[in-house]
């Protein structure tokens, strides 16, 4: 199993903590995203590599998928309205020549 112990260091907010990142759990810190990637050893000690990545665009991707949603809802409620009501309420309609 992939699996890193990292000490976080933040001298700005004065701050030490201890995260573990697993396959699949990345750490997310103040914008950045730090996950492990590879885990080797040289025989005396394990590597790990850790890929780093900021997103400042996740809120609108987050936004997107929002709006998203709530068009479809609106669309089969809209849907579903009009299969309620009949499409001519004075009954059917007579053509006389």
């Amino acid at each position: 199993m992939y699996r890193s112990e990292v000490t976080v260091l933040d001298n700005e907010r004065r701050e030490q903590r201890t995260v573990t990142i697993e396959m699949n759990k990345p750490l997310e810190y103040r914008g950045w995203s730090f996950v492990q990637i590879d885990l080797s050893s040289d025989g005396r000690q394990n590597i790990s590599t850790l890929g780093v990545s900021k997103d400042p665009g996740r809120p609108i991707v987050y936004c997107g998928a929002f709006l998203l949603v709530c068009g479809t809802v609106i669309l089969a409620v809209q849907r579903l309205n009009t299969k309620r009501r009949p499409s001519n309420p004075r009954g059917p309609s007579r053509l006389t020549v």
